[in-house]
């Protein structure tokens, strides 16, 4: 059966229509061009009217058929625009060009020539003007019903269309920032299609140029400090920031100007500029503001070529893949079409909702479900040895600071050695590359997380350089009979030249926005019950990263990397948590300490009042993405290490007992508290730099 379009007698004879019509204008345009000519002499034109009769219907089929090859008759003219336009003037000169095929064969000498181009004008303005009475009739319409709902408003609600009845059919009156491309958009469709339900009053924009203009009947009122002003005279509803490409900078100050003229309205945004770019901006898009919005950064610009170089094709396995981070590097790699995507977590639930989530966004994509715990290594050999990964991303981790202060043993149990079973399986099946995910909280740390981080860098670093058979896993030996530790390889001087170096390196980064645990999602709620918010301590400032914005540097850091290396992405300019709740307070519409009251609870176990990104030891170095750096700084010495990961072993082992009293001869076994004590000086030893934060 054929899917060719249906031709119903209703579009035939509207077919045939408008051809007619178009004949008819080829030749009229003839005749008012020689009676233009002879400045509208009827009998100056009888004799050269009766010459063109002669030629006159082969130059409208031929005529006709230019038009047809110009494109003329494939477009619905209701939506006609500039690039319909272009159609028009384009087969005007088709049918000029075969006018003067005609004339210089059947005409001429004898007629005048300047009839040539005056019939080519006269045609541009008949035929343009044929064309554009649809859209003419439709713009005619769609004010008509935006009229009649304006009148309808006014005449309920009063002047400016507000009052205490609030009826279906009230537009919200919307003050649109930005009167650029992507305002224009927005302004057009509001007036198109007025069900919508807003009503643009008018535009604000820095450019003084635009000042006093009208862009489809809206006017440019004035700069972004006349906000307050326009909102009170002209009845504002709604602010809509329609200046994508200005990014986040702008948005803020849109928000200092409110914030200082004691604007109380929503604010809304229109989706990223890539969306405008690629003509996907519609009214219904709009969304609110969020929090990311105000601290996020501008686009990561990503080396999408030398991504794909090491992505496209080969097997990716991402530990903690449920996570909010893990979960995120997922979608961002599914991009590039990795021959197998292995999602690998503990946890049952945000596994199976990724995977429907990665199912109905990427079709073709190939991924399976590894449910499993780092610190089984049985277990993660396993999954290697059946998946063979060529790139494994390490998310998986204790990332609460406070819970992991009451839970020590559970932080080294996942952040080391977890780390370190994933390390070992990663040598042992021959990765091609390893990427931890570290932090921020990791430089310094005053934390039992940040500690155990810091030495998941330590042992990713570290094993850059190893042999095949060579991993962390096998540093350390507890006899079983005395408790003692006993390295079992040395690390080896040299590599062989058939050796398939693994590239082992870590990334570094801040407080994600709207991960699971974080502040923005428990600021939302508090605002949501009505506070008040509970803020840790004035003074307390953090960096922010969004979590698709970290996957992202995080992913283009991996192609960067040679092995060895510790990254740190850019995060900005850290953000003081109790101007964050404010902001948050206010984007919800309401007035901090008025509407919702601000509570100081003093800092948690573990924190530090501002996290740093490196050290005065460490060296900062630029790489070639200008949103990531790279931090070197020498290593502890790796018999330290061995020994203090021997101490943790011993922590944890009965068998151990005689060597955890000789380490620590005050502490009793079987103490959960002891045990906690001990697992502090441990870290303190393979991290001098571990220490109680003081405030």
């Amino acid at each position: 059966m054929s899917s060719g379009p249906k031709w119903t007698y209703r579009a035939v004879v509207g077919s045939i229509g408008l051809l007619i019509c178009d004949a008819f204008i080829l030749n009229l345009s003839v005749f008012l061009a020689l009676y233009i000519r002879f400045d509208w002499r009827f009998e100056a034109v009888l004799d050269l009217a009766a010459r063109y009769r002669q030629v006159a219907v082969p130059y409208t089929l031929v005529g006709l058929l230019a038009f047809y090859l110009s494109g003329l008759y494939r477009n619905l003219w209701e939506y006609a625009s500039v690039g319909e336009l272009i159609i028009v003037m384009r087969s005007v000169l088709s049918a000029t060009a075969v006018f003067a095929f005609f004339f210089y064969r059947f005409l001429w000498p004898g007629f005048p020539r300047s009839v040539m181009i005056l019939s080519g004008l006269v045609l541009l303005l008949l035929l343009g003007a044929f064309r554009m009475r649809s859209r003419l009739m439709k713009h005619i319409r769609q004010s008509g019903a935006a009229n009649g709902v304006y009148a309808y408003e006014s005449r309920r609600h009063g002047k400016h269309g507000r009052g205490s009845e609030v009826g279906p059919k009230q537009p919200k009156r919307a003050l649109l920032v930005g009167a650029g491309d992507a305002g224009e958009m927005v302004v057009k469709e509001m007036r198109n299609n007025p069900e919508i339900g807003y009503r643009p009053v008018g535009f604000i924009d820095d450019d003084p140029k635009k000042h006093g203009m009208r862009i489809h009947g809206v006017p440019v009122l004035g700069p972004m400090e006349s906000i307050p002003g326009v909102v009170a005279d002209r009845s504002v509803d709604e602010i809509i920031f329609a200046m994508p490409s200005a990014g986040r900078i702008a948005l803020r100050r849109l928000m200092k100007v409110m914030e200082e003229g004691h604007v109380r309205i929503p604010v809304k945004t229109l989706p990223g500029i890539y969306e405008l770019i690629e003509g996907r901006v519609s009214v219904n898009q709009i969304r609110e503001v969020r929090i990311e919005d105000l601290l996020g950064r501008e686009p990561v610009s990503l080396d999408l070529e030398e991504i794909a170089d090491y992505l496209r094709g080969k097997r990716v396995l991402v530990t903690g893949a449920g996570g909010s981070i893990g979960s995120e590097l997922c979608r961002q790699i599914a991009r590039f079409d990795p021959e197998l995507l292995v999602l690998l977590d503990h946890a049952e639930n945000p596994i199976f909702e990724l995977s429907q989530e990665l199912s109905y966004r990427f079709p073709n994509l190939e991924f399976v479900q590894a449910i499993a715990d780092i610190r089984d290594r049985a277990r993660i050999a396993e999954i290697f040895s059946r998946f063979k990964p060529a790139v494994v991303f390490h998310a998986a981790a204790h990332k609460h600071v406070p819970l992991m202060e009451e839970n020590p043993e559970e932080a080294v149990k996942t952040n080391v050695f977890g780390t370190r079973n994933v390390l070992q399986a990663c040598s042992q099946f021959d990765v091609e590359r390893f990427v931890l995910i570290s932090t921020d909280k990791a430089v310094r740390p005053t934390s039992i997380m940040g500690a155990t981080k810091r030495i998941a860098e330590i042992l990713t670093l570290s094993m850059n350089g190893c042999a095949g058979e060579f991993a962390v896993g096998d540093l350390v030996s507890v006899n079983a009979d005395d408790g003692s530790a006993q390295p079992r390889r040395q690390l080896p001087d040299k590599v062989g030249p058939d050796f398939r170096r693994t590239r082992y390196m870590a990334v570094r980064f801040g407080n994600v926005i709207g991960s699971r645990g974080s502040v923005v999602p428990l600021f939302k709620e508090q605002i949501a019950r009505g506070g008040p918010v509970t803020v840790t301590h004035p003074d307390m400032r953090r960096y922010f990263m969004t979590i698709s914005e970290a996957s992202q540097l995080v992913i283009q850091a991996a192609a960067i990397g040679k092995g060895g290396e510790l990254f740190v992405l850019d995060m900005g300019e850290p953000v003081r948590i109790l101007d964050l709740a404010r902001q948050m307070i206010e984007l919800s519409g309401l007035e901090p300490e008025k509407d919702i009251a601000i509570e100081f609870i003093g800092p948690r176990p573990g924190e530090k009042l501002l996290e740093e990104i490196f050290t005065p030891a460490e060296d900062m170095i630029a790489t070639r993405h200008s949103r990531i750096m790279m931090v070197r700084n020498p290593l502890p010495d790796r018999q330290k290490v061995t020994q203090g990961l021997a101490a943790l072993e011993a922590a944890f082992s009965e068998a151990a007992a005689s060597s955890v009293t000789e380490l620590e001869p005050n502490v009793k076994r079987g103490n959960s508290r002891d045990n906690s004590v001990l697992i502090r000086s441990v870290l303190k030893e393979i991290v001098p730099d571990y220490q109680r934060p003081d405030y």
